[in-house]
């Protein structure tokens, strides 16, 4: 696994390697064994991947769900989150999941969370509802305008 923070192409494994601007057709194209993950009125716009990422001492399983929409616009984001680490505990956004998920991001790839670049934002987060936590990439293209980003990063501390 691998990431350039410079462009936001990530490479998981060499056959599955995402970057801003693909679309539903080029990601389905990768041939990594999708499963639909969240469907609309019988439409998949989330897919997810369990993939073996080679040589890692905190877990080889690996889950990846991309999130594409119901039409080809661009991929809006993904989440990555070893098998070992989905579920935890913690009170606060920031905790011992989230520093775990950063630590296993650093030994993964040798770049530290948070990346934020104006091709997006990668960064770990936690779901306090559902108890489970991820590695987020969230691309520039999956906001609609200037605004509804400039949003976001003053809500995520850019």
């Amino acid at each position: 696994m691998k990431i350039d923070p410079d462009t936001g192409i990530i490479e998981f494994l060499p056959e599955l390697i995402l970057r801003p601007g693909m679309n539903r057709r080029e990601i389905l194209a990768l041939d990594v064994g999708w499963e639909d993950w969240n469907v609309v009125d019988n439409v998949p716009w989330a897919f997810r991947a369990i993939i073996k990422l080679p040589n890692k001492t905190i877990s080889p399983k690996t889950i990846l769900i991309v999130y594409v929409g119901l039409d080809d616009r661009p991929l809006a984001f993904w989440d990555v989150t070893p098998w070992d680490l989905v579920n935890g505990k913690q009170n606060r956004p920031e905790g011992k999941c989230t520093r775990r998920l950063r630590a296993w991001f650093k030994e993964s790839v040798n770049v530290s969370l948070p990346i934020k670049k104006k091709w997006g934002h990668v960064d770990a987060s936690f779901d306090p509802w559902n108890q489970t936590g991820g590695v987020v990439c969230n691309y520039r293209e999956r906001f609609n305008s200037d605004e509804e980003w400039s949003e976001y990063k003053k809500n995520n501390k850019y």
